[in-house]
């Protein structure tokens, strides 16, 4: 379970850091979105299950890092 949790914060960690250089022109939203696919979609292949509350609070702890570490840009959330 250790295991699984640290492959779905670094999965979650690798996405918005992809979404967030891949998507500057986008909105909020839609980057959630594509940030949400990808997760879904890389801990599938891993076979690893996530539920949608734990996405989003892995992702949110993510982005707010992100925002103190770089002094902002347009969230992901």
């Amino acid at each position: 379970r250790w295991v699984d949790d640290k492959t779905k914060e670094a999965v979650v960690r690798t996405c918005v850091k992809a979404v967030e250089q891949l998507y500057r022109d986008v909105g909020g939203p839609e980057k959630l979105e594509r940030a949400r696919e990808g997760i879904r979609q890389m801990l599938e292949e891993k076979g690893i299950p996530i539920t949608q509350l734990e996405m989003d609070m892995l992702i949110e702890s993510v982005v707010s890092e992100f925002n103190q570490g770089l002094g902002g840009g347009e969230a992901i959330t």
